[in-house]
């Protein structure tokens, strides 16, 4: 019979960093203040991500309840579960963006829960309160907590899945291992990035990375089918979707692709348009990004790659080397504490490197990494993190001469650390692109008094400029039925008028600085007379964007074309 493997109690000599929890800040606590301090990050962003738009668009397909908003919503490249929570939250919010910041607003604090049980588990509750300090304040997760994207909402499941998987391994409980790949794939309904961590826990089930006492192999088969089963459960009706496409595992998921192991299958557009005219919902644009990706093949691209080693990863590894660096304490004074706590460090290296190396795939085939791809890549040192800091605060303690114990001195280091964190995220995020909103209050504004004069008023619909999505959002329009390519102008301007008509886009918005106003003035003149200038950037108000916005007169003949 295997004997269950736990993991000892720390020996008196080694145990400072496990000394009673912190008495002044509880989970609770902790709890509170990261909602208030991401209520606050809320507040000060101006102009919604990107992303946003995309996650609106889902989401409002899934909010129909029909079969066939379901495929349009299903046919994004984004996983559909941050989406269908913004379709059920809407009614409840108003509007879809509030919604999926609501979501992220609660998903996002509640991230403590995870990292601190987590860190509980392997190091004390004195360390785990330090831990919650950095997921309360740490700028990147906050701000992807203040917004509508699916970060937040993959990372609480990620952490939750991890927790459950030390968990599980640590006391040997099978069931602590369903509840893990549960997590695993709720997350994965969420982001693809979870694999790095289902890869991870396979490599730690199959070879006792996570246990004290090795197990024999019966105990570690029962471990992994509890694990891989519930996380393929709750993962497959997904994967399945994707499967008849061609796409396995993901549609944004680009790894696989990148390294040839996967061919992504062209989709048919399941409706015969006419010429000129695209499809809105376009299950083939991962094709065109694919195809996009420079190939490593030469001297002068492989030069490039590392400039952007120099100066994007750099960027983005900022937060992982916050948290690196306050580990460092930890190796060098509780060496004991490493030796003890191996088992966790093995998951944790091992999720490391597998995370390092996706994100490296991406950034060498890509060319760009985003910070968000970090969260996933540093999440494992979040225990040590909490660690680390709480080592400084016995070394710095013993310097001064103040009782460790002592609540005084811990505040003062927790509020040192946490104004130098805020401090990263202090001022209005987005205000260069305030130029947006204004576009968009001015097409509102239009509209509404447009309605007014018109019978049976429909919804009004843009065809927009690929970095003016947003305008419609702020415009209160029916969501934009596609983005007008950045060089449209290189091709026929009845590309325009095609498309504006299929759809019934009663506005067409320019940015200015992507199509030239050569293009701007050939597409009124052959409007004849149909297009009316709703809005322009002042120049002496121009600070990011230069847009224009023609709203489309139906009393005009509609031009056919050049």
């Amino acid at each position: 019979m295997n004997q269950i493997a736990t993991t000892p109690a720390p020996s008196k000599a080694n145990s400072e960093p496990q000394s009673g929890p912190l008495p002044f800040i509880s989970l609770r606590a902790w709890i509170q203040i990261a909602l208030a301090v991401r209520l606050i990050k809320a507040l000060t962003i101006l102009v919604i991500e990107n992303d946003t738009m995309r996650y609106v668009r889902q989401a409002e397909a899934f909010a129909t309840w029909t079969r066939e908003g379901w495929s349009r919503g299903l046919a994004e490249d984004y996983h559909p579960l941050f989406a269908f929570l913004m379709a059920i939250a809407q009614p409840v919010f108003g509007n879809f963006n509030t919604a999926g910041v609501a979501i992220n607003l609660a998903l996002g604090s509640l991230v403590i829960v995870p990292v601190y049980k987590l860190t509980e588990l392997v190091y004390g509750a004195r360390v785990a309160s330090y831990a919650a300090m950095f997921v309360a304040f740490t700028p990147l997760m906050v701000k992807m907590s203040a917004e509508a994207t699916s970060d937040a909402s993959h990372l609480f499941f990620f952490l939750c899945a991890l927790y459950f998987l030390v968990k599980g391994q640590s006391r040997d409980r099978a069931r602590y291992l369903v509840l893990s790949g549960a997590c695993a794939g709720i997350a994965y309904l969420s982001r693809p990035d979870v694999l790095a961590l289902v890869l991870s826990a396979l490599v730690a089930l199959a070879f006792n990375l996570g246990v004290t006492k090795p197990l024999g192999f019966p105990r570690r088969l029962k471990l992994l089918v509890a694990f891989g089963l519930s996380f393929l459960i709750v993962s497959s009706p997904y994967a399945a979707y994707l499967a008849p496409e061609g796409y396995f595992i993901s549609r944004k998921f680009p790894v696989l692709a990148y390294a040839g192991l996967v061919t992504i299958a062209p989709t048919e557009v399941p409706t015969e348009l006419p010429e000129g005219v695209v499809y809105p919902y376009d299950p083939n644009s991962i094709d065109a990004k694919f195809s996009d990706a420079p190939p490593i093949d030469s001297p002068g691209v492989a030069l490039g790659s590392l400039m952007v080693l120099n100066s994007m990863f750099i960027a983005c590894l900022y937060f992982a080397m916050v948290f690196a660096i306050l580990a460092v304490p930890l190796t060098l004074m509780f060496p004991g504490n490493i030796a003890q706590r191996a088992p966790f460090l093995r998951i944790a290296l091992t999720l490391f490197v597998v995370s390092f190396s996706m994100f490296l795939a991406v950034l060498l085939k890509k060319g760009y990494v985003a910070e968000r791809h970090t969260l996933v890549l540093v999440s494992a040192l979040l225990p040590l993190a909490g660690c680390g800091l709480c080592a400084l605060n016995n070394y710095l303690s013993t310097m001064f001469g103040v009782s460790r114990s002592g609540a005084g001195f811990k505040i003062m280091l927790v509020l040192a650390v946490s104004i130098v964190l805020l401090a990263k995220q202090a001022g209005f995020e987005r205000a260069d692109k305030i130029e947006l909103i204004r576009a968009g209050e001015a097409v509102r504004d239009d509209a509404a008094a447009l309605s007014e004069g018109e019978e049976n008023a429909r919804e009004f619909r843009a065809l927009s400029s690929q970095s003016c999505s947003r305008v419609p959002f702020y415009g209160d329009l029916s969501l934009y039925s596609m983005e007008l390519p950045r060089h449209v102008e290189d091709g026929p301007r009845d590309f325009v008028f095609a498309n504006m008509e299929y759809y019934e886009c009663r506005y067409l918005i320019l940015d200015m600085d992507a199509h030239s106003a050569e293009f701007a003035s050939r597409l009124e003149q052959d409007a004849q007379g149909a297009f009316k200038l709703v809005y322009e950037t002042k120049e002496t108000d121009r600070r990011y964007f230069n847009i224009r916005v023609y709203r489309l007169d139906l009393r005009v003949e509609q031009p056919t074309g050049p």
